[in-house]
């Protein structure tokens, strides 16, 4: 894992979640470790649905960025009919109110916003925060963020809380089923 360092500790939290979901629900099809996502198919136990996870922690450069977005657009269209979920550290905003105190590159959003419009992905939104990144001097960015397939929306209603921060100038997310106890 080339110059993967950043992305090591919420790639590991994220296998270690996938390592405790109760394994006499969920058969684990593929998984894929990448230089800056981590991705798995499960599926339900008994026949059920297979759901694709893929946990993303994007490189900060332009270039790097364009080529993961295209890997994406590739990825989208290969799992439009199961449910799929792209979902962490994007590094990258959708819209100039995402951003306080920071440069704004309408360039780079478009070019995120479209691989998002183009592969049919929704945003699923933030409950309670505007903002997951903060910096010094008052920068903050709405980095982290969930993007999901219509089929992964039909399966329930998801929503997406902002953690607390610890050790870090990131606020965790967490996805759940708004049906969970």
């Amino acid at each position: 894992m080339n110059n993967c360092v950043g992305c090591f500790t919420p790639l590991r939290a994220f296998w270690r979640s996938v390592d405790c979901l109760e394994k006499e629900d969920f058969d684990l099809i593929n998984a894929e470790l990448r230089e800056n996502w981590v991705g798995v198919s499960l599926q339900i136990r008994n026949g059920g649905c297979v759901f694709n996870l893929l946990n993303v922690y994007a490189p900060h450069g332009i270039q790097e960025k364009l080529a993961l977005w295209q890997d994406f657009r590739r990825l989208a269209a290969l799992l439009d009919s199961s449910p799929a979920i792209f979902i962490g550290d994007f590094n990258e905003v959708r819209f100039q109110r995402e951003r306080i105190n920071c440069n704004i590159r309408i360039r780079e959003m478009r070019v995120f916003n479209s691989w998002i419009e183009d592969s049919n992905l929704l945003e699923i939104p933030l409950d309670n925060a505007n903002f997951i990144w903060i910096g010094p001097n008052g920068k903050r960015s709405k980095l982290d963020r969930a993007l999901s397939n219509s089929e992964w929306l039909s399966q329930t209603d998801w929503t997406l809380k902002a953690l607390s921060r610890k050790n870090s100038d990131h606020r965790g997310i967490l996805l759940r089923s708004k049906q969970q106890n």
